[in-house]
């Protein structure tokens, strides 16, 4: 929501507050509703957001000083500087009027903002998804964070009304209506404001008395965000209060979003001491409206790394034990009757001991006897010293574990923030025992099964199988970006060899080396995950044998129709699908490509002097394109854009500035479906994000 009890303001690239320093501190309201229609009509040539708020109005005729000040810092800021004023005035008009310079701005501002340049594939893909019959609700509230992190609320509101008429038996989608409703209010006229979100506000409390839950939340971070007018700031604390208590029985990633909504409600009601503490809790900075939205769980710091979740240890079946959140991978602990079988190790040894602290805390204390690995990463052999404190620990590998290893020590790691380490270490593990073939062993009266597996992930993965349980341990063979994005690994058909052979097991519970994983890709999500991966696999081959391009492949935005009938398979086959096209893309093509990518290789410094030289050689040509490139959506474009004229100009604050902002918004993005990306636009934009309580 864009309500506040300030006066009005205008920002953008100008950087201009409202009222001008000079004029600042004037009583009265000095805008009016009528002009605020043609003001935000307007907007689009300068680069600027206007933004409204109840009890201020604007009028320009009423304070022409004020007027001219705006009109004359916009115009420069699109490059019409006091040797243009001076030009277009004459004797006898020595001062010239500013309706003038606002046409004569409107008029050479060519850029305007016509729409993205290349669409949101995924939020486009679950806008089908959702339409199809008994979507999960998963598949939902991902739509929800990709409509938020977009910043289209008039749009969601619009989809999800029409969900809505068409599903009213689906009281989640008239909540949905609501929260958008509401969060877009800012878009019509002010007079007509208070009753559109009235109007949100009944949508929303009817779909929480039909169907409490999800529907209450919702409800709750609206109503955190509403002015006192609307008398809801006790509503949303019961709310969010309300979701806390039932924290348990929400999806995935809500908990950073209830205390960022009880922080601002708390502050509203002037309970200071309780703001401060659901914004700690909440991880956030602050809860200024224009920071990124984050709705997910995911944490990173530099001390820490990256974690999909806050540190904990879950019994997932009798004797089986995961430590969570310790690291960016988990940690297994099986009990036997003579000691404890662990899978894998995570990344280093600090983080291993604070897992294996954890588990001797609440359930045993009894020695590590075995320590399976499912792979040769670093992110799951790190932490080995730390479980290797007994000389007659036991460590089991897949037989390709030495060549895997040797590749790993080998490949550049240009993203070590992953983990916390800058160093590049070099990993020495010797296995015990290596595994070749199918085997059943009995580890301290435990039947396990180990089944060595080529994917999709790497050469040497290790399924691990607990017949009596039920319970399989996958490892990363369902690793979403099919190999790490920079190492020459992964393997789509050592992927649909591995789920063909964890389908003939029929475990009950999968639990994969990552939470995420282990939250999505379920046994009930495998049929359609597997279906629709082969589908994908001949969908791309078919595009390399006809030469299309990679790009034209990515954009097909391919969804086939097998998922209407695995809505649990929705999600997964989402977070892998553009990793996947780009895995196979890479290993069947040469390093030239259709569309003529590769023949001649061309260094960033070309392309920016190239670029430079269509812009007239002045840095606000690279300003202001990359800026009309962020308010249409466009931030890959963007980012490119601005580092190539970072080049040029390296000391530009505007074009620093407009870098920061773009990674931010790339952060907002990828928070759902793309951990690496979230990842490395973290580090490069030198911020952390603290976890959620």
């Amino acid at each position: 929501m864009r309500y506040s009890g300030q006066r009005p303001h205008i920002d953008g690239q100008a950087g201009l507050a409202w009222p001008p320093p000079s004029h600042r501190g004037q009583s009265g309201g000095p805008f009016e509703p009528r002009q605020i229609v043609t003001a935000r009509e307007r907007r689009a040539p300068f680069g600027v957001d206007i933004r409204m708020f109840p009890g201020g109005h604007l009028t320009t005729s009423e304070r022409p000083r004020l007027r001219a000040y705006a009109i004359r810092e916009l115009a420069g800021a699109q490059g019409v500087g006091e040797a243009t004023w001076a030009a277009a005035a004459s004797p006898q008009r020595p001062h010239i009027h500013p309706l003038y310079i606002a046409r004569y701005v409107r008029g050479n501002c060519k850029m305007k903002v016509t729409g993205p340049l290349a669409p949101l594939l995924e939020l486009e893909a679950l806008k089908q998804a959702v339409r199809w019959p008994n979507p999960s609700l998963q598949a939902i509230v991902t739509l929800v964070g990709q409509f938020l992190a977009a910043h289209r609320d008039r749009d969601a509101c619009a989809y999800f009304a029409e969900r809505a008429g068409e599903h009213p038996d689906q009281p989640i989608f008239l909540a949905l209506e609501g929260l958008f409703q509401a969060r877009s209010a800012a878009s019509v006229p002010l007079f007509r404001r208070p009753a559109r979100v009235r109007d949100a506000l009944r949508k929303l409390d009817s779909a929480v008395e039909r169907a409490p839950g999800l529907t209450t939340y919702f409800r709750g971070v609206v109503q955190a965000d509403l002015p006192g007018m609307f008398r809801r700031r006790e509503m949303a604390v019961s709310d969010l209060e309300w979701v806390l208590a039932h924290k348990d029985q929400f999806p995935i990633g809500l908990r950073r979003g209830v205390y960022l909504g009880l922080a601002k409600a708390y502050a509203a009601l002037g309970n200071t001491k309780a703001a401060d503490e659901a914004l700690r809790q909440s991880g956030v900075a602050s809860p200024d409206g224009d920071a990124p939205v984050f709705v997910t769980d995911w944490w990173m710091t530099a001390d820490d790394g990256f974690r999909f979740t806050t540190p904990r240890l879950l019994e997932l079946a009798p004797g089986v034990h995961v430590a969570q959140g310790y690291d960016f991978s988990d940690i297994a602990f099986i009990s036997t009757r003579e000691g404890i079988v662990a899978v894998d190790a995570g990344t280093t040894e600090a983080h291993a001991v604070a897992a294996l602290a954890a588990f001797r805390a609440s359930v045993s204390d009894a020695p590590i006897k075995w320590v399976i690995l499912t792979h040769a990463h670093w992110d799951h052999i790190g932490g080995l010293s730390a479980l290797l404190k007994s000389p007659h620990t036991q460590v089991i590998a897949q037989s390709r574990f030495a060549d895997e290893l040797a590749m790993v020590n080998s490949t550049m790691l240009p993203f070590r923030r992953f983990f916390t380490s800058e160093s590049t270490p070099t990993y020495t593990v010797t296995a015990d025992r290596l595994i070749g073939e199918p085997t059943t062993v009995s580890l301290g009266g435990v039947e396990f099964g180990l089944y060595p597996v080529t994917g999709g992930e790497t050469s040497d993965g290790l399924l691990v199988h607990l017949p009596e349980l039920g319970v399989v341990f996958a490892g990363d063979v369902f690793m979403p970006n099919l190999g790490a994005p920079f190492m020459p690994e992964g393997s789509i058909d050592g992927l649909l060899e591995a789920i063909g052979r964890i389908r003939d097991l029929h475990p009950k519970l999968l639990v994969h080396g990552h939470t995420p994983l282990t939250d999505f890709f379920t046994v009930e999500a495998l049929p359609g995950l597997e279906g629709s991966l082969r589908e994908l696999r001949a969908h791309v081959l078919d595009a390399i044998r006809d030469s299309r391009p990679l790009t034209g492949v990515l954009r097909d935005n391919y969804l086939p129709d097998v998922l209407r009938e695995h809505p649990a398979a929705v999600n997964p086959y989402l977070v892998m699908r553009d990793n996947v096209i780009q895995r196979i893309y890479d290993q069947r093509t040469g390093y030239w490509l259709p569309d003529g990518e590769g023949i001649d290789v061309i260094a960033p410094d070309a392309w920016a002097a190239a670029l430079d030289l269509i812009g007239g050689g002045k840095q606000r040509s690279f300003v202001r394109a990359a800026s009309v490139l962020m308010r249409q959506g466009d931030l890959p474009v963007a980012l490119k854009l601005v580092e190539l004229g970072l080049r040029r100009y390296p000391r530009d604050r505007k074009l620093r500035d407009l870098r920061q902002q773009t990674l931010e918004g790339l952060r907002e993005r990828h928070q759902q479906l793309n951990p690496f990306k979230f990842i490395v636009y973290s580090r490069w934009a030198g911020v952390d994000l603290q976890p959620a309580a």
